[in-house]
């Protein structure tokens, strides 16, 4: 049978809860709290899950010292009485960090001890006051450690004889965190429900952090030198230089942090996942996953027309094929669902962009669309997605609701961020073939992140980026290593939404092997040196000598020649 507590919590807020609790127990019922000692020896899974880590190693609570569990047994009596934890949140960075630095967190044990103890006392009052409808019982021995081992939550560096937390973020006084749960009535029928509660607050409230992270841009953010606190991003803050307050995130780890913060004080654990460096969610009990972590609050997911946030998740079979051991290691599949369930549901600002690429007449493979309002090229070709009609429904779901603004006015409004390419440097003949372009808006300013798509369309060369993105000063870059064989190599460079490419022609040059010992040595050098000067309309020259093509054998290519030298002919 549920507790009156459990019942409480469906109607009341947490403030009120508590005072009526502490209220009972003031007045006799503390004879209600279970003896915690006696408890955690009849669930010996559960006390083998609860460890915590220092410098002398990882130690369990069955071995944990007498002053250790005394601290655990005070901790508990506080969360059971509605006392108050006497946290400090959020907890003082031992590190001194400048503004340009690495926004990394360490705490001192006298911070991250009592917190923790704090949130081990919560889930075990959760349970054994059955304040939620599932029990942690039935948990995996993974899913436990999850919840209770210390080093899930901190992590001792011995360096700096501290503790860091392992995501970007910091874990709130459970209390803070339960209260806003309770708050946006997260707590379900089912810990799916919850989740996906939690997930509608996300899709809602969340946005992705601005700029770098670094030590200043996080203070900019939170107001704090490390990791964004999870009650901070509760409470909402207003970033440096704006006006209004908003619940920022510091991407998919720190989103991740926050999910696995606020979804503990409720035991469900949430466990970490990596793919290509980036951060994944995966909901342990439920065997579901987010195929990033930013994907509650992405740009298809948080439009028109919304569709239930559980459609986000992917299961085990999914995860596997995506993210799995068999994927080559170039694929990403990071953010795919996303992808998916726009391509499903065409939210309204993908139509407006795909209105802007058919007005400009800009063709499929270089719209934005497919390249960079859903980066569907990761994941899909055109003829793919040709292949399930997918503009076909983009224009008639458009016509439905009464077609492209622009296209009714029957001409063509350019938009002042309409990209357009330019070519800053690209040797004609160079030793390192850097190729490099810059990308600005109509009115002459800068484009950042902005996809740029590089092709070889002559010459058989190869690149060293074929999709890359500007960076602040709106430039990319890729290098070209020539084909095999001599003549022009041509190389096309796009951006995404611009009209036309910019092109740069290289010529590939025959090694200056003239001994054709398989390598470029001394002996090549001495046979240069006896045609350096000649021209082709001197008697003696010898083509092989003009490495260039440009009729003289001359300084151009000397350059080439040293270039090479030392180098072995494949």
């Amino acid at each position: 049978m549920k507790s009156p507590f459990s019942i409480l919590l469906s109607y009341v807020s947490l403030s009120f809860f508590l005072t009526c609790l502490s209220i009972l127990l003031t007045a006799g019922a503390q004879a209600d709290e279970l003896d915690l000692a006696v408890w955690l020896t009849e669930h010996p899974r559960v006390s083998q899950a609860i460890a915590w880590e220092d410098s002398k190693g990882i130690t369990t609570y069955p071995n944990w010292s007498a002053s250790q569990k005394a601290d655990l047994y005070r901790t508990f009596h506080k969360v059971w009485s509605a006392q108050s934890l006497g946290l400090t949140d959020p907890p003082p960075n031992m590190l001194q960090l400048a503004d340009d630095g690495p926004a990394w967190i360490v705490l001192s044990e006298d911070h991250a001890w009592p917190l923790f103890l704090a949130h081990v006392s919560f889930s075990l009052a959760v349970e054994t006051g059955q304040w939620v409808p599932w029990s942690l019982t039935e948990y995996s021995d993974e899913a436990l450690s999850e919840l209770f081992d210390g080093s899930k939550m901190f992590q001792w560096v011995d360096f700096f004889k501290g503790y860091e937390p392992p995501l970007r973020g910091i874990p709130a006084p459970p209390d803070v965190t339960f209260e806003f749960v309770n708050e946006y009535l997260m707590i379900g029928q089912s810990r799916l429900e919850t989740i996906g509660n939690l997930l509608e607050w996300c899709r809602a409230k969340m946005h992705h952090y601005f700029g770098k992270f670094r030590a200043g841009n996080v203070y900019s953010h939170w107001q704090y030198r490390g990791g964004p606190p999870v009650s901070r991003v509760i409470s909402g803050t207003i970033r440096g230089g704006s006006r209004s307050s908003r619940h920022w995130t510091a991407g998919c780890h720190g989103t991740t942090a926050f999910l696995r913060a606020v979804l503990r004080v409720v035991n469900i654990p949430v466990k970490n996942m990596i793919a290509r460096r980036h951060s994944l969610p995966y909901f342990m009990t439920e065997g579901k996953y987010l195929s990033h972590g930013d994907d509650p609050y992405s740009a298809t997911v948080s439009s028109s027309p919304g569709y239930p946030i559980e459609k986000l998740f992917i299961d085990q079979t999914t995860y596997d094929a995506w993210f799995g051991p068999s994927v080559p290691p170039e694929k990403s599949n990071v953010g795919r669902r996303t992808e998916d369930l726009a391509i499903k549901y065409l939210p309204l600002p993908m139509l407006k962009a795909h209105c802007r690429d058919f007005i400009l007449g800009i063709p499929h493979a270089n719209s934005q669309v497919y390249n960079n309002y859903l980066e569907l090229y990761r994941f899909y070709t055109v003829e793919e997605l040709e292949s399930i009609n997918f503009w076909n429904r983009m224009e008639a779901k458009i016509d439905a609701l009464g077609g492209c603004p622009i296209k009714t006015l029957g001409r063509i409004a350019l938009d002042p961020r309409t990209p357009t390419i330019l070519k800053i440097s690209g040797p004609v003949t160079s030793a390192d073939n850097l190729l490099v372009v810059e990308v600005r808006d109509s009115e002459g300013r800068a484009i950042e992140d902005h996809l740029v798509t590089f092709s070889v369309t002559s010459g058989g060369g190869t690149l060293s980026a074929i999709r890359t993105t500007t960076d602040a000063d709106g430039r990319a870059e890729t290098r070209l290593t020539l084909g095999p064989d001599v003549g022009t190599n041509i190389v096309s460079a796009i951006a995404a939404g611009a009209v036309e490419p910019v092109t740069f022609v290289d010529k590939a040059m025959a090694m200056p092997d003239f001994d054709g010992d398989g390598i470029v040595g001394i002996s090549d050098f001495l046979q240069f040196v006896e045609q350096f000067g000649f021209s082709q309309d001197d008697e003696g020259y010898d083509a092989r000598f003009d490495l260039d093509g440009d009729g003289l054998i001359g300084i151009g290519d000397f350059l080439i020649f040293v270039n090479n030298f030392g180098k072995k002919v494949s």
